[in-house]
């Protein structure tokens, strides 16, 4: 079966060994996202919004790179730092997938300090 990759982009990704996403037939699989630029910056620090638009924007990057869309996406994660921040990710969120409605699920975690979001998307 052919396997289809997307570069994670990121300083720590030939260290770690991972891809931004992966697709084998039709499913698709994205790592967890957060607002990290390729050089290492973290993007809107402390703004859940802008960091959730950031991160959904790249995962759609890379979704669409393996020839799907989020019109594909049946369930979507976010681990949170505060859970206070969830109304700008919610925010967010509904801005990408109103239309969508895919399963979603929140977890608190514990990531880097001016990081608030780790997104990850699974697709068909």
């Amino acid at each position: 079966m052919e396997v289809g990759r997307v570069d994670g982009n990121r300083p720590w990704a030939p260290i770690v060994g991972y891809s931004r996403a992966v697709r084998m037939g039709n499913l698709i699989e994205v790592s967890g996202t957060s607002a990290t630029t390729r050089d290492g910056q973290v993007m809107f620090p402390h703004d859940a919004y802008g960091q959730m638009k950031y991160i959904l924007t790249e995962i759609e990057k890379a979704v669409k790179e393996l020839g799907a869309t989020f019109e594909n996406t049946i369930r979507t994660r976010v681990f949170l730092t505060n859970i206070e921040d969830w109304p700008g990710v919610a925010k967010a969120h509904g801005e990408f997938f109103a239309n969508i409605l895919p399963r979603s699920e929140e977890h608190t975690s514990e990531l880097q300090s001016q990081s608030t979001i780790s997104y990850a998307v699974f697709c068909l």
